[in-house]
């Protein structure tokens, strides 16, 4: 048997409580520069402004996050007017401060999702998984965010078959650029899609066998461990 299926992860806007804002400090006399964001994360923007964006040595930059009223994964990264309130700070040598508008947020800050996946389950004749295959396009949007590639990519794959016991899966995905905002990780990042799209395919394979669907999945549920994934 096999049971085919191609569903649409819509795209999701994250829309947190406060919207991204960022104050920027420069010490002329140390060199020393300081961004206070509503963020999610320190430690890898600071090693990008250090390194890739300002070439400067790390202890010269500094990241901190005040209380933050959500994120969901969009304030992990480095946005551009993070990097503008720095630069700004430096050139007129006082804080800078910029604080997004909500229409402004809205499409300015990572989305989620939107991603698009053509799928094959098949079982053997006691509805025992078989094999996966997926082909799916992923939309990056405009230009690239991040780490918005690897929601699609590493994080997608490492959840495909999701808690189930399928000896072969094949996986691939192409990214596409658009006239959209960027993708980057949102709320699980890859594992949501990927179990979307299994669990759709376990309920077209009880239609396809006539195996009741919760029989179907207590059937092929990983039972014994340690487990190895294909």
């Amino acid at each position: 048997h096999t049971a085919a299926s191609a569903p649409l992860n819509t795209r999701d806007v994250a829309a947190p409580l406060e919207t991204r804002a960022a104050s920027g400090f420069h010490d002329h006399k140390s060199d020393r520069c300081l961004l206070s964001v509503t963020g999610q994360a320190v430690h890898d923007p600071r090693r990008v402004l250090a390194g890739a964006v300002f070439k400067i040595p790390l202890e010269r930059m500094s990241v901190v996050v005040p209380d933050v009223g959500g994120g969901f994964g969009m304030k992990n990264y480095v946005y551009p007017e993070y990097v503008l309130v720095l630069w700004a700070a430096r050139k007129l040598g006082r804080p800078v401060r910029w604080v997004s508008e909500r229409a402004e947020d809205f499409v300015s800050s990572a989305h989620g999702r939107d991603f698009f996946a053509r799928s094959r389950l098949a079982l053997d004749k006691d509805g025992r998984f078989l094999g996966l295959e997926v082909r799916a396009v992923a939309n990056m949007g405009g230009y690239l965010s991040t780490s918005g590639p690897i929601s699609s990519t590493n994080a997608a794959g490492s959840a495909i078959g999701g808690v189930y016991d399928i000896p072969s899966v094949f996986f691939e995905v192409r990214g596409a650029f658009t006239n959209t905002p960027p993708i980057d990780a949102y709320r699980g990042a890859g594992k949501p899609e990927a179990n979307y799209l299994i669990e759709r395919l376990v309920n077209l394979a009880s239609i396809r066998t006539g195996i009741d669907a919760v029989k179907l999945r207590r059937r092929n549920i990983i039972g014994k461990f340690p487990h190895r994934t294909a």
